[in-house]
């Protein structure tokens, strides 16, 4: 999820979601739909989420050093998903991408301005709040269902 930038604006993007966290989700939704058919391997996932190649294997050993993956080698071997996918959040999913996950830095101490005086920190921490709480009440379980519906919602 991105807000892009108006080009006759000058100034950063705000990206509320990284490339990383989607490529994470990814992976789990991929795993959670094929359950069933045991070991994956990376590189099938990789071609099918359109993820980067060179990328896969630092995401995997992220996901396995939180307990939600298992791992095997060999001709059968790849990767599966061993936590139930209703227990992952999109929020824990964020945070395993970026520890310091921010809607915007002033909220994490890179306020240009005086913080106490800014007059519009208070509305983006709030934002933040809500964000986090909206992904704290999704699971991978959820987006997987929420896809199937297909709401067709787009911003």
């Amino acid at each position: 999820m991105y807000i892009e930038q108006d080009q006759s604006i000058k100034g950063a993007v705000l990206k509320v979601i990284t490339n990383k966290t989607e490529y994470l989700l990814f992976i789990l939704i991929h795993l959670a739909e094929k359950k069933d058919e045991g070991f994956i391997s990376s590189r099938e996932i990789a071609a099918e989420e359109g993820i980067p190649v060179k990328y896969i294997a630092q995401l995997v050993s992220l996901l396995g050093k939180k307990g939600w993956l298992d791992s095997a080698r060999g001709v059968n071997g790849g990767v599966r998903l061993i936590e139930e996918a209703e227990e992952i959040s999109v929020w824990e999913v964020t945070r395993l991408a970026d520890k310091n996950f921010s809607f915007k830095d002033c909220l994490q101490g890179g306020c240009v301005l005086n913080k106490e005086s800014c007059a519009i920190r208070p509305l983006w921490s709030r934002v933040q709040k809500e964000i986090k709480s909206i992904l704290k009440d999704k699971s991978i379980a959820d987006l997987i269902k929420d896809r199937q519906t297909d709401y067709n919602i787009c911003c």
